[in-house]
């Protein structure tokens, strides 16, 4: 397991210049994070660990020809805590702010499949206990271009962004909690996943998840984009006793983009689910300047739900 972790206050990251993912056989891509960037034991756990650093990245990312082509490399994790991880996690905490671009330049972002989070960018298994503090900032200058495939349901083909987590393939959340504000200002090129605690949620049980950043986009997205204050998009079952009180304000997006799913508790939900004792008191604003949207759907408390619906006192002000 790792345990007892903790990258200090004053140990920051900056990583800038020009990156190409390598060779095929190196399994190719490129992570960032405060504590560990991959931990791939499907048996282990990480326990008791905390980011205090910030995380600048500057760095323009494109890949090697012999990747290019091969959705099993090239993804791109930046998170405070711990990157890609296949094990079970709980008590994590961070702290520092993620500052992707700058005023220096533009910065171009390739891969197959783009995560940042506060806690961890690629996960599969059960989170609990977890807070993140810092604040994601994407800068004007910063363009995420995804690869290789434009399938909405995978990993590889999505730019995710989440206070918590970016994208989850499966287990619990249980006792989680985002403070940090996200702010976007950047352009994604396909799918775009945007959440205060999760980004792009695969499946398992929400429980006692909760949201107070602010989340802000004045960027563009070409295709999908899934927008909420707890969940960008949620394939699971049952959200409990989970709240959110940010703002989630959209104020731009591309003439071209084609649908839009906006709310306070999940800009869009999959399959059948059950909402109990979830509240939203967070204001949900689309602004008039966002046009050329194909179709747009904006809720409360979800904004499109694709399946059956339960709701069990729940509520929802100010949207």
């Amino acid at each position: 397991p790792m345990a007892n972790c903790e990258n200090k206050a004053g140990g920051d990251i900056t990583v800038s210049g020009n990156i190409i993912a390598g060779r095929k056989d190196n399994q190719a891509g490129v992570g960032v994070s405060g504590v560990a960037t991959y931990y791939a034991k499907s048996s282990g756990s990480t326990t008791d660990t905390t980011n205090r650093g910030d995380i600048n990245f500057n760095a323009s990312v494109s890949m090697h020809s012999e990747i290019a082509s091969n959705a099993t490399y090239g993804k791109i994790n930046i998170s405070g805590v711990i990157g890609y991880v296949t094990g079970t996690m709980s008590n994590l905490k961070n702290y520092g702010n993620i500052n992707i671009g700058s005023d220096a330049g533009a910065t171009t972002i390739i891969g197959n499949g783009i995560h940042i989070a506060g806690i961890t960018s690629l996960q599969s298994k059960a989170i609990t206990t977890a807070v993140n503090e810092g604040n994601i900032n994407v800068h004007s200058n910063v363009t995420f271009d995804n690869g290789i495939t434009t399938d909405a349901d995978s990993a590889l083909s999505n730019t995710c962004i989440g206070g918590i987590s970016a994208y989850t393939s499966g287990g619990a959340r249980t006792d989680v909690t985002n403070k940090g504000n996200i702010t976007i200002d950047g352009t994604i090129k396909t799918y775009g996943y945007i959440g205060g605690v999760g980004a792009l949620v695969g499946g398992g049980n929400c429980t006692n998840i909760h949201n107070s950043g602010n989340l802000t986009f004045n960027g563009n997205c070409s295709l999908y984009f899934y927008y909420a204050g707890l969940l960008g998009r949620y394939d699971g079952s049952s959200i409990e006793n989970s709240s959110n009180s940010g703002d989630v304000t959209l104020n731009k997006l591309a003439t071209h983009s084609q649908y839009v799913y906006l709310g306070g508790i999940a800009g869009r939900s999959e399959a059948a689910i059950t909402l109990k004792e979830c509240h939203n008191t967070g204001v949900i604003t689309m602004a008039e300047t966002v046009t050329g949207v194909f179709e747009s759907y904006t809720g409360g408390l979800i904004g499109y739900p694709n399946a059956n619906i339960t709701l069990d006192n729940c509520n929802t002000f100010d949207c």
